[in-house]
């Protein structure tokens, strides 16, 4: 309580503890429960880095229990898994098909877009998902999105994205609604796509460990900086706000 982290924590307990262990007796969740929940944030498409804080949360709680008297004793122990860097993982040529040809035989009708815009604009998993049609300027080939921060930018697109997506749009429903409907989702369109995106990797062979969503961004900017391009487009491209970021690619 009152802890820096404490949106975070509260985020791990309500989106994966308590899904997961809430109906379980305190004194009842082993190591082996722990190693069993591990494995199922790993099926579900968390990276090790979630995974682990996560757990941190768990151990925390445990500790503050204990300290409160509400338990005998601090939760079992849990290790943290050694966390690998996925900016430092990109997708070959070969990889990239590989995986495209997975998620076109996902039963998820809206995965084989996620991945090819993933993979053709560098956005985030979330911007990905909030895109909307009437955002959508064929002509320019751009894409307005709304990215980290809250700020609203023009994210550039390829003359083949940009094709896709006016396909898309013909065929949806609403044509200047949701990329990505969903109407279960308050939102009204689809706010994850680790679960499908975790078996597409699985598919493809890969480890959903390490390819992950964000891979798709490390990939398209790479990518783009393998070309040669400046400083100046890679940002614009890729959205960072200072050319530090930027850096890190070129």
């Amino acid at each position: 309580i009152g802890g820096k982290d404490f949106v975070k924590n509260e985020q791990h307990l309500r989106g994966h503890l308590v899904p997961y262990l809430g109906g379980m007796p305190l004194n009842r969740i082993s190591t082996f429960t722990i190693e069993k929940f591990r494995n199922h944030c790993t099926e579900a498409g968390l990276s090790i880095a979630t995974t682990n804080r996560t757990l941190a949360t768990f151990r925390r709680m445990g500790n503050r229990l204990h300290e409160w008297g509400v338990t005998p004793a601090p939760f079992a122990k849990v290790k943290l898994e050694s966390e690998h860097n996925q900016r430092d993982f990109v997708l070959s040529h070969d990889q990239e098909r590989q995986l495209l040809d997975a998620a076109l035989q996902d039963s998820n009708p809206f995965v084989h877009l996620f991945v090819r815009v993933g993979l053709a604009t560098g956005l985030r998993h979330s911007e990905i998902l909030a895109a909307r049609f009437e955002h959508l300027d064929s002509v320019r080939r751009r894409l307005r999105v709304r990215v980290k921060g809250g700020r609203l930018r023009n994210q550039p697109l390829t003359k083949g994205i940009t094709a896709a997506l006016v396909e898309e749009r013909r065929m949806a429903n609403d044509p200047y609604g949701w990329v990505f409907p969903s109407r279960r989702a308050k939102s009204g369109h689809i706010e994850t796509m680790s679960s499908s995106f975790s078996r597409c990797v699985r598919r493809a062979g890969f480890d959903p460990r390490f390819v992950i969503p964000h891979t798709m961004r490390h990939t398209a900017i790479t990518r783009l900086a393998e070309t040669g391009a400046d400083i100046k487009t890679l940002q614009e491209f890729s959205g960072h706000e200072s050319i530090s970021m930027a850096l890190r690619y070129a």
